[in-house]
């Protein structure tokens, strides 16, 4: 369940930058487009997910849909159909109705700060490194921080490192090499302090956790 909040977050983020963007009188043609897209999609991921959770007979339902799609796709690549899709389906529903009923609110802000807490790590790095509001603005940057969300939950590589950076280098109309470079300088103070630093504070976390609830296995 945490883990699909996580995506939903890493969707939204986008659409926060394009609201952003569109409110603040900056928008270019194609950029109301794909925020009228993403907020479609991700009322109907929504709702997908309140029929799963709302009972067994609903959750059947969309099962029955997720199979079929499925199953779609495995005979275009001359694979055995699955039945196995609605009775996981189901399951999801019925083992985690209750946590997500209760609270939904706390996971969503949750994952709605971390989204943003990136967001101003990142614009923090951009001004920092000498790029003012003038060549990215902070609705742009924003985006910017939605896209790399976005990119990063690709497995590609770990955390999305390299990838992410090449590919968002390659969609930015940068004015000038100094501002790519410059750019280049931040995405490098942000992976410092969102991906490098964290590691030895989480592994100094777990160690800790380790040691104050050790695990005990009973003999059968």
């Amino acid at each position: 369940l945490a883990g699909i909040a996580r995506y939903f977050t890493v969707f939204v983020m986008p659409l926060f930058g394009l609201a952003a963007l569109v409110f603040t009188g900056q928008p270019e043609g194609h950029y109301f487009f794909w925020l009228i897209l993403g907020v479609a999609t991700i009322i109907s991921a929504l709702w997908i997910m309140r029929a799963i959770l709302r009972s067994t007979k609903t959750a059947t339902r969309v099962g029955r849909i997720f199979q079929a799609i499925i199953n779609f796709a495995y005979r275009m690549v001359r694979r055995k159909n699955t039945r196995d899709i609605v009775g996981m389906t189901v399951d999801f529903g019925a083992r985690t109705h209750d946590v997500a009923i209760n609270y939904f609110k706390s996971i969503a802000l949750s994952n709605i700060a971390w989204g943003f807490s990136c967001y101003l790590a990142l614009l923090l790095a951009i001004r920092f490194v000498g790029i003012d509001n003038s060549v990215m603005s902070a609705a742009y940057v924003l985006l910017i921080t939605g896209v790399m969300l976005l990119l990063n939950a690709f497995p590609i590589t770990p955390g999305g490192i390299g990838v992410t950076e090449t590919i968002l280098v390659a969609l930015i109309p940068f004015p000038n090499n100094q501002v790519q470079a410059a750019f280049l300088s931040a995405l490098f103070l942000y992976r410092i302090y969102t991906w490098l630093l964290p590691m030895p504070v989480g592994l100094v976390a777990y160690g800790t956790w380790r040691r104050n609830h050790k695990i005990t296995v009973k003999p059968a």
